[in-house]
């Protein structure tokens, strides 16, 4: 079954660190929007200044941002190249480590919840015990200008739901203290 939720997109933006693919995915509303638009603004609200390419270590270089329409069952998809590198220099902790951010639409309801891992996390970022952030607020503070540099740009970032075939508009953004682990960025 195909999933559709009208003035939709998934948008996958993809990067590299040593060696290993970085891709987080994520849901935008833009009401008669297109493909290309959309994976454009994505990209631009990921650059932003303060934004998440500026939390990310120098490892880390994009590939793309996909944008695919699912507005309809046909919808079409666009990727924008990029090779830009993060801002940030010191060693990596792991390439698997990373801070795990939580959003949603202030509801209760799972399907309007969703958590993205974000990373790679440098060693300086880690504090001493080996588990937790030293300052988790800047990841958050991150996705709050690339929420907001999207806003501005008249899209919204949403949480999809397969379920109930429908978009929550991120609300709340938080960032767990206690770092996560991708284990499939580390093999």
């Amino acid at each position: 079954m195909v999933l559709v939720i009208p003035d939709c997109f998934i948008v996958a933006i993809k990067g590299v660190s040593g060696g290993q693919d970085v891709v987080n995915v994520i849901g935008v509303h833009g009401p008669n929007d297109t493909a290309i638009s959309v994976a454009t603004a994505v990209l631009g609200a990921w650059k932003v200044a303060l934004g998440p390419l500026a939390k990310l270590p120098n490892t880390y270089q994009m590939v793309e941002v996909r944008a695919m329409d699912i507005g309809s069952a046909t919808g079409d998809v666009y990727t924008v190249p990029d090779t830009t590198v993060g801002q940030l220099s010191g060693a990596l902790a792991t390439n698997g480590s990373c801070a795990l951010l939580n959003y949603g639409s202030g509801s209760r309801a799972k399907t309007t919840k969703g958590r993205m891992y974000f990373g790679p996390l440098r060693e300086v970022e880690i504090n001493n015990d080996g588990r937790t952030l030293v300052t988790p607020v800047n990841f958050t503070n991150a996705f709050l200008a690339f929420r907001a540099n999207l806003e501005t740009n008249g899209r919204t970032w949403v949480v999809l739901s397969r379920k109930n075939s429908s978009h929550a508009p991120i609300i709340s953004l938080t960032t767990q203290s206690v770092i996560a682990t991708q284990r499939r960025r580390i093999r």
